[in-house]
């Protein structure tokens, strides 16, 4: 006999949120200070998504509002792609001829945009922030490598073509590689 039935409270996610439950009681009982519940839930959204993959994100009702609100297209960019790595944005991608192409690499963390730390902001917010009127300058603050302290770097915000579509033949013609300069 096939058929659907409902999970037990001893399967993975409800077990799960029975933990999270605890640990919420833990918190509002033995906790030193009494914390702000709203915060420590929207913490945990946050979590909870970036958890999934580096792209999914928790948007605030004030975060969803500034995203809904923003024109769709039409704004300039630094010209990299970025993703949540260990809490930060990273830059995933540099677009070439892009002004970030003069200041990052792939791999860069971005510890600040404008000196709003990248770690409580959404990847959506992120991304409306590296968006713009086209002549504007961000300051990101941006963690590499051996070096103590981030770099501060001006960047201007431009319309940029993308880079064009390489192409090669290959076997008398019957094949054609296309290469995308950026995806």
């Amino acid at each position: 006999i096939l058929g659907v039935h409902a999970g037990s409270d001893d399967d993975g996610a409800y077990r799960q949120m029975r933990v999270y439950a605890e640990v919420l009681q833990k918190i509002q009982t033995d906790y030193m200070t009494v914390p702000k519940m709203s915060s420590v839930t929207t913490g945990a959204l946050h979590g909870l998504l970036e958890s999934l993959d580096a792209d999914s994100s928790y948007l605030t009702p004030s975060e969803y509002k500034i995203y809904k609100d923003e024109p769709a297209s039409g704004q300039a960019q630094v010209g990299i792609t970025v993703s949540k790595r260990y809490g930060y944005a990273t830059v995933v991608n540099v677009m070439p001829g892009s002004p970030a192409d003069q200041h990052l690499s792939d791999g860069d963390v971005i510890e600040s945009i404008d000196n709003q730390s990248t770690r409580e902001l959404s990847l959506a917010v992120i991304r409306l922030m590296l968006e713009g009127k086209p002549g504007t300058t961000i300051t990101l603050s941006v963690v590499r490598p051996m070096k103590p302290d981030p770099d501060k770097l001006p960047v201007i915000r431009a319309i940029a073509a993308p880079p064009a579509l390489g192409t090669q033949a290959y076997d008398n013609a019957s094949i054609l590689y296309l290469k995308p300069g950026a995806l």
